[in-house]
């Protein structure tokens, strides 16, 4: 007898076939809609850098096209997929509204939780696929955004960048990285003291090098750095009762007698041993989006820099949105009983400005240290969640 009425209150019924049909074809709608309202404005202002880029009006289309097929998903899992979302949501009760079809639900004996259940399904199952396309599909991709996005706006650098080794003890510092080509220019690699090192003698090595590139090999093996023109120069470092000294070891020498071996070794290549990775540089840059979970997990374990626990928690809670913004935008526009759609998109910005604005600043917080980095990553998304399940709670039919 349980298992029959938990099967009977599984299957949906015709209210909430038709509930659902009007929330995804306003979603359907919704989503056209807003990209191409953004295509719009990103093609107006990027317009000159595309024409310099290409030389006919085809090669101007066939970019453009390639440049937004790539970056749309990354834009709908960052930005657009939570609003879409509660838009349509709030477009559904609103037309409900106006129809006055809310009123003989009711009367049914229905509550406004039962009749926005079909929503928050749809609503759930929007934040799984927008996970799964953050996931699956943007890091199978990666390499042609990288070239469409190059085409786009020449070379991405950055300029004095710096990464601390703990790992391995070192310091490497470039005056310049390219993020599309992967490559650092001016380098140079200084020891420091590893967590835990003895006071034992042990070998230093500083490196100076005109390039570096990351390298993928093709068939097997850990991609890596490789320098090119690089200048190693190796210490002993022996540690003493009042003082540190550093000797300076001279490279293996076979020259003839009598002659002066080089205090440094010039390599034409020298792979370096780092625990760095493309996305510790580009950390700060959009493009660490397009890493798979597992590698902000491993990083996560490796680093101890709080920005990788704040971005592997977000990616929990960052597809979530869509879900979380429906769960407070559909009793606050029940509340207010609205007719108007205008009304409707008016407060789903409201709505959606709140969440993000509180999501930032959290994810800000935790790391500056003031919170906890994964309760800063998850504070935004479980303020609103409380809210919207009080408000639903409360919401009287």
């Amino acid at each position: 007898m349980v298992a029959r009425n938990l099967l009977k209150a599984a299957v949906p019924r015709t209210l909430d076939l038709y509930i659902v049909r009007r929330f995804l074809a306003l979603y359907a709608g919704n989503l056209v809609c807003f990209n191409v309202v953004y295509v719009a404005i990103d093609a107006f202002e990027n317009l000159e850098k595309f024409l310099e880029r290409t030389e006919t009006f085809r090669e101007f289309l066939s970019l453009s096209i390639r440049y937004y097929i790539a970056v749309l998903p990354v834009v709908f899992c960052q930005l657009l997929g939570p609003v879409i979302a509660l838009t349509s949501g709030l477009f559904s009760v609103t037309l409900l509204h106006r129809a006055n079809e809310l009123v003989p639900m009711l009367a049914n004996g229905r509550s406004f939780t039962r009749i926005f259940l079909p929503i928050l399904l749809a609503g759930a199952c929007i934040s799984l696929g927008t996970f799964a396309l953050q996931e699956l599909w943007i890091p199978l991709n990666v390499e042609t955004i990288r070239e469409v996005s190059g085409k786009r706006s020449g070379r991405m650098l950055l300029e004095n960048q710096k990464f601390a080794d703990d790992k391995h003890g070192i310091l490497i510092v470039m005056k310049r990285y390219d993020i599309l080509e992967r490559q650092a220019e001016g380098i140079t690699v200084i020891p420091t003291e590893r967590v835990g090192q003895s006071a034992l003698p042990r070998r230093e090595l500083y490196v100076h090098a005109s390039s570096m590139r990351w390298m993928q090999p093709e068939i097997s093996g850990e991609p890596y750095w490789l320098m090119r023109g690089a200048r190693v120069q190796e210490y002993r470092y022996t540690p003493r009762e009042e003082y540190v000294e550093k000797e300076l070891v001279p490279p293996p020498f076979e020259g003839p007698a009598g002659t002066v071996p080089p205090l440094y070794e010039s390599l034409p290549e020298y792979p370096l041993e780092t625990s760095m990775i493309p996305e510790d540089i580009e950390a700060s840059h959009e493009d660490v989006v397009y890493m798979r979970l597992g590698e902000l997990r491993r990083k996560m374990q490796e680093s101890a820099d709080r920005r990788w626990v704040v971005k592997y928690f977000s990616r929990f809670s960052t597809p979530l949105g869509a879900l979380v913004l429906l769960l407070v935008g559909l009793p606050v526009i029940t509340y207010y009983g609205s007719r108007n759609v205008f009304f409707g998109a008016l407060v789903s910005a409201v709505i959606a400005t709140g969440f993000f604005v509180l999501s930032s600043f959290a994810a800000d917080m935790g790391l500056r240290g003031f919170l906890n980095a994964s309760v800063g990553a998850w504070l935004g998304v479980m303020s609103f969640s409380a809210l919207g399940i009080t408000l639903l709670r409360y919401l009287k039919s």
